[in-house]
């Protein structure tokens, strides 16, 4: 049976914000998302691969779904984050099937898993890998 097109791809993601302006403002300085402009839906976004989304007003959510972003450079991702408001939580360790991970909340509270490809360059010091920085319930008081 033939996979149609779209079938098991991320197709849309969908950002809750109790502030969608500054949830925009974090991930376009961070990733180089394209922030459009309010909605009904809320405020639409597009990532330079072409994945779409929405930044809509309610809670962030710390138990549902992770998303992960690919990164050329973990630690300079992760300090940037940091630098733009995140909470680190997870310090850079190795990612199932390789490459290696790293998980923050952003500004609003949800969770965000930074991605680096394997046999992507590594800059900066090593670090204890895959242990927690932070326990997330702990880190959203």
């Amino acid at each position: 049976m033939g996979r149609t097109a779209g079938e098991g791809d991320v197709v849309m993601l969908r950002i809750h914000a109790r502030d969608t302006a500054r949830a925009a403002c974090f991930y376009a300085a961070l990733f180089g998302w394209i922030v459009g402009e309010p909605g009904a839906a809320g405020l639409a976004f597009s990532t330079p691969g072409g994945l779409r989304g929405v930044f809509r007003q309610g809670e962030p959510s710390t138990a549902g779904p992770e998303i992960f972003v690919g990164v050329a450079d973990l630690g300079a991702a992760l300090r940037r984050a940091v630098a733009l408001g995140a909470m680190a939580l997870v310090r850079p360790g190795p990612a199932p099937g390789g490459g290696r991970v790293a998980v923050v909340l952003d500004p609003e509270g949800n969770r965000i898993g930074l991605f680096e490809a394997p046999g992507a360059s590594a800059a900066g010091p090593p670090q204890p890998e895959g242990e927690p920085i932070f326990q997330p319930r702990a880190a959203l008081r």
